[in-house]
């Protein structure tokens, strides 16, 4: 279950500064949408940074977490859930993804992860969060999350039926932002999604920033 971060805590950005005038009317629509549920989740900035890709949640380890560096977590822990800040996502050029796109999202990754490290040395609140968890829907992110020191750990609980009708959902909303981050140009090439838990220790994050 997700709980909203403290409103002082966030270094928020105004909202018309996520505006992106050169994106079509359906495409900021879809933008809209996917803010308003973020808000409903907790889900918020953490950084004015216009690089910065991710917006982060306070999450609940449903699982034990025993990562490679000794970080230990357990069912009940709180952990902090990255987000990708879709509206900031360099948007690919019509002729699909070319290592120039590639560059520019590697420095927006960089920084991101530097602000989140400045974010938590500043929050005193967090301290008890050792375990940053990213859910990973797309084909080759757990490889570039596996770069920056992120670790896979098998959680496959039984889904009921609400819990795979949530998951058509997401992948609906998931195919309309991977179209409107391409403003239309690029269609996405796939529609169902598996999804992989990957998890960050905090010192990690530290080391690797």
């Amino acid at each position: 279950m997700l709980t909203s971060l403290r409103p002082g805590a966030l270094a928020r950005m105004p909202e018309e500064g996520l505006a992106y005038p050169e994106r079509p009317l359906w495409a900021r629509l879809v933008f809209a949408l996917d803010r308003l549920l973020q808000r409903r989740h907790g889900v918020s900035d953490y950084t004015c940074n216009p690089n910065c890709v991710f917006r982060i949640a306070i999450g609940q380890l449903r699982s034990p977490v025993a990562l490679s560096d000794g970080t230990v977590a357990f069912p009940g822990d709180r952990s902090l859930d990255l987000h990708f800040w879709n509206e900031h996502i360099p948007a690919a050029p019509r002729e699909s993804h070319t290592l120039r796109w590639a560059c520019k999202f590697k420095r927006s990754l960089e920084q991101s992860f530097r602000e989140l490290s400045r974010f938590l040395l500043n929050e005193p609140e967090l301290a008890d969060i050792q375990i940053i968890r990213a859910d990973i829907n797309l084909d080759m992110l757990h490889l570039v999350a596996a770069h920056y020191g992120f670790e896979e750990i098998s959680d496959l609980p039984t889904l009921s039926f609400w819990s795979h009708l949530h998951r058509f959902g997401e992948n609906i909303l998931y195919w309309l932002l991977e179209l409107a981050c391409n403003s239309g140009h690029t269609w996405p090439n796939k529609f169902w999604r598996s999804r992989r838990s990957m998890y960050l220790s905090r010192a990690a994050l530290a080391e690797h920033t």
